[in-house]
């Protein structure tokens, strides 16, 4: 609990007051990065998703289409994801650089998550657009269940 200015000093105590609190520094920290962590995460996501799947794909696979070793990324969210996220972390914005102080390191870490959350996402949305498959007969995993 705090007390205001006047009755701490009062009471003798060098307890701080709750502005006081809040314009220390560090207040806030965690709460700045989830949301650096959440900006990074759906910027990569909206970037991904808009380039390899909604309108904007044909524009992608043209461009990326000529180049060989590249067609790939051009038609998978995750893999793409992988790239931008790592460009980003490089050159915009990088959350775990506030944990991992080598740059390369923190750039892995980073495309490791935006793949990994576009991956989330992506199937979330399609469970969502296209409902749950039904079973493939034809794939031994899922055959006879219903």
């Amino acid at each position: 609990m705090f007390l205001p200015a006047d009755s701490a000093k009062e009471a003798g105590g060098d307890r701080r007051t709750a502005l006081e609190e809040m314009a220390a520094p560090g207040h806030g920290a965690l709460q700045n990065r989830m949301l650096t962590l959440a900006l990074f995460v759906l910027a990569v996501y909206g970037l991904s998703n808009g380039a390899t799947v909604l309108k904007a794909k044909a524009i992608t696979r043209v461009l990326l289409g000529k180049i060989p070793v590249v067609r790939g990324i051009a038609y998978c969210p995750a893999c793409f994801a992988f790239w931008v996220a790592g460009a980003a972390s490089l050159f915009v914005l990088s959350p775990s650089s506030a944990v991992i102080e080598d740059r390369w390191l923190a750039a892995l870490c980073d495309s490791c998550v935006g793949t990994g959350s576009t991956w989330i996402l992506h199937t979330l949305q399609e469970r969502l657009t296209h409902g749950v498959p039904e079973p493939d007969e034809q794939c031994p995993a899922t055959a006879g269940k219903s």
